[in-house]
């Protein structure tokens, strides 16, 4: 059989090594006898297990190091988010003095009370108050 392109032609190994006669672990890598053939197995199963043994080992231990993290980062959280509220009460008390969300609740209360005054009072009245606060403002300078 010649080695140019005109005359050569594919081969699979198994064809090659039925051809050249060649059988077992020369060609397939793997001993003819049964025992040696089992006892092979029975390795490569105990060294897959120790594997997935120590894999499950570190997976745990990856799933462990995972939960304190986010326990850590939920605690982190938690403390900012009082810190966070402590400010925000200590600088309504500093602001609005005693009682600080009851002088907001009032305001919020008036607000709401005269805008619905306003939505049903007419617009001429309205402009007249206006024209009337406008001009007693410029009497006053």
């Amino acid at each position: 059989m010649g080695h140019g392109p005109e005359t050569w032609t594919q081969r699979s190994s198994a064809e090659e090594a039925a051809s050249s006669g060649l059988v077992g672990e020369a060609v397939f890598g793997v001993e003819e006898t049964g025992a040696n053939d089992f006892e092979t197995a029975r390795r490569a199963a105990a060294q897959s297990r120790k594997h997935l043994r120590v894999e499950v080992a570190l997976l745990r231990q990856r799933v462990a190091d995972l939960r304190r993290h986010a326990s850590a980062a939920a605690q982190a959280s938690h403390n900012a988010v009082r810190a966070e509220a402590k400010w925000i009460d200590d600088s309504a008390h500093a602001q609005l003095g005693q009682y600080p969300w009851l002088k907001l609740f009032g305001a919020m209360a008036v607000t709401s009370i005269v805008a619905r005054m306003l939505r049903h009072a007419s617009l001429s009245g309205i402009a007249t108050a206006a024209v009337a606060l406008i001009a007693s403002q410029r009497r006053s300078r």
